[in-house]
């Protein structure tokens, strides 16, 4: 499918396993880039773990090469719903916007509003009545991306990744 932003038309569809060399290379470039506290390194299993299992990952290409991708989990951990306010019969009905990545030779071009709102749509699409995602305030872009997209602030708390510091606020957007 094609999108056009600003001057650019992106092409963008969902990844397949024969796209994690390439997803992979991509993540690597990032990380080099950004802030560790709030993009951590996404190997080859992890990648291939992010395709399975109720999960899916979109990608966005200029002129064949990969410029973005996020991913979407379908099936939430019920003990994670006091981090969004909702109980655990709710979380069964909520997704997860996770890792986005946009090139920094494409940011300022809406891609990662793109992203959002195309997962924000699937998620309609399947009936899902609750999204969540987390943010560390660090990201000053990704946190006004995800409000700008409608999305409310429910709580602040450490991520659940063993032995954390870095504190992340949570988000919801209810359809």
């Amino acid at each position: 499918m094609k999108i056009t932003l600003k001057d650019k038309t992106f092409t963008y569809r969902f990844a397949t396993e024969k796209d994690i060399d390439v997803i992979n290379k991509f993540d690597i470039n990032i990380y080099r880039q950004v802030d560790h506290n709030f993009y951590f390194r996404h190997n080859k299993t992890k990648l291939k773990n992010m395709m399975s299992d109720g999960r899916k990952i979109w990608l966005v290409f200029f002129e064949n090469k990969l410029v973005a991708w996020a991913g979407i989990v379908l099936s939430m951990d019920k003990t994670w719903s006091s981090d969004y306010n909702l109980s655990e019969k709710q979380m069964e009905e909520a997704g997860d916007l996770v890792a986005a990545a946009v090139s920094s030779r494409f940011r300022g071009y809406g891609l990662q509003k793109f992203l959002i709102n195309q997962r924000v749509d699937y998620f309609k699409k399947i009936k899902k009545k609750y999204i969540v995602t987390d943010v560390n305030p660090l990201n000053v872009h990704s946190e006004k991306n995800i409000i700008a997209c409608g999305f409310k602030f429910t709580k602040k708390s450490r991520s659940r990744r063993r032995n954390s510091k870095v504190m992340l606020n949570h988000y919801i957007l209810k359809l």
